[in-house]
């Protein structure tokens, strides 16, 4: 049986664990507690190396011939794959043994020094042992696996976190998850605005000023969905607001997200009771109820898994509900609002999910707002665009003249405008942080 199929050597229910990429990454968080990790991570990377570059099919000559050849001491002469570029190969196979074999490596595997030169031997002789370069290497990094994590897992906090958040993400999308508020702040909120300037015939509002002006989002969101295409923009909102949530934890390094996931149903019901009493503004505190709510009724089928998760802050809370919602809004398969994300990235996210480190959706925000940067010269073509400016007048106008203190976010939730409208029907707080983010995105 080859490789791919077994493993090297693990039982098939073990390696269905690592290549599922979110079961991966609970599995990594419990090896991380039996010191071990290195060897996983070599398992990891080597197991994607072989995939990546076939496990046969690619060679135009027998693999196994080729592999007989160099234990004969034969030369390899000419690159035989039209596939694989050797150059990729040769950089990938150089970072594994970078990273794992080599001895200045900081996360060496136990091998011997005849090993580790053997695999260096190999990697020269590339065209002849293919994908199997390390697999002699792999050898200890199994044992260690089989012997040191595997057997504690399926009993570990880890794991027990892996088969509730696998539960939650496996949830059908109900459509009023969807709804988001546009931003609570206009225009006229920035001290530097010039009402002289701002409703000019001539004027053109940017992207930044359009997704931080309530009324103006407003506008851009309804031309999307005439074109079928709002996702980026709701799943960008929906990171602004993650990233929000990510800068709320004061201090916090990133190594210590992997200790404060939460799903209980008594800190869900706790976080309810005492939302009233944060110390933040109204808005969150609606929307740390709202979050404990639904966490709530969601765990209500999941007692035993529940008990799996410690909370340390009320931020914690938010910051793990936002990051399902969004992957269950926005990167599942199943969901009618899926944004167009390579296959890797969500890999990559869904790996994340056991630690929720700042940059866990970084790509993904990236890649939503060029869609949006493509979807805004569709815009500024459109009549909805070149009406922006009157509208902005009508809506700000009479404003302008009377705006004192703090910003008309009063006036304007007095005539039912900003944060007291929802573009479909919203529990979500309102995102006034995109400005923000999209400048300096957008001047990249």
């Amino acid at each position: 049986m080859s490789f791919k199929k077994s493993g090297g050597g693990l039982q098939d229910e073990h390696l269905e664990l690592i290549r599922n990429p979110l079961a991966c990454g609970y599995l990594r968080k419990h090896a991380i507690g039996t010191q071990s990790v290195e060897n996983l991570d070599f398992f990891i990377a080597v197991d994607d190396f072989r995939v990546e570059f076939g496990e046969n099919g690619v060679w135009e000559e027998d693999l196994e011939s080729m592999i007989k050849m160099a234990a004969d001491g034969s030369e390899e002469t000419t690159w035989p794959s039209a596939v694989i570029s050797e150059d990729h190969m040769r950089t990938v196979a150089a970072q594994i043994y970078d990273e794992f074999v080599s001895e200045t490596s900081g996360s060496e595997v136990c091998i011997s020094q005849t090993e580790r030169e053997r695999v260096a031997d190999m990697i020269k002789k590339l065209a002849h042992f293919g994908n199997k370069v390390f697999d002699d290497a792999m050898k200890s990094a199994i044992v260690s696996i089989k012997r040191q994590i595997m057997p504690g897992f399926n009993l570990s906090k880890s794991h027990a976190q892996y088969m509730y958040v696998r539960e939650i993400l496996a949830t059908p999308v109900d459509k009023d998850e969807y709804d988001v508020r546009p931003p609570a702040t206009s225009m006229i909120d920035d001290p530097a605005f010039d009402g002289s300037t701002a409703f000019g015939p001539d004027r053109r509002y940017t992207l930044q000023e359009i997704l931080s002006d309530h009324l103006l989002i407003e506008e851009f969101m309804k031309f999307l969905k005439s074109q079928h295409s709002s996702e980026n923009l709701l799943c960008y909102m929906q990171l602004v607001e993650y990233d929000r949530t990510v800068a709320e934890n004061p201090a916090e390094e990133a190594a210590a997200y992997a200790r404060r996931l939460t799903m209980s149903n008594s800190t869900a019901q706790r976080l309810s009771q005492q939302s009233s009493r944060s110390s933040r503004a109204g808005a969150t505190a609606a929307n740390m109820a709202s979050s404990a709510q639904s966490l709530r009724t969601l765990t209500s089928s999941s007692a035993a898994a529940s008990d799996a998760f410690s909370l340390e802050t009320d931020n914690d809370m938010i910051l793990l509900e936002q990051a399902i919602k969004i992957y269950r809004l926005h990167l599942s398969s199943e969901s009618p609002m899926e944004v167009f994300i390579p296959g890797k990235v969500r890999k990559q996210v869904l790996k994340g999910m056991s630690e929720l480190k700042p940059e866990l959706y970084e790509q993904v925000k990236a890649l939503s707002y060029k869609a949006i940067q493509d979807s805004f010269k569709l815009f500024t073509a459109s009549p909805q665009y070149a009406g922006l400016v009157d509208l902005a007048a009508d809506e700000y106008g009479a404003l302008a003249g009377k705006q004192a203190g703090g910003g008309i976010c009063g006036m304007l939730a007095g005539k039912g405008s900003g944060g007291g409208r929802t573009f479909e029907r919203s529990t979500s707080r309102p995102s006034s942080a995109a400005a923000s983010e999209a400048s300096a995105e957008e001047k990249n």
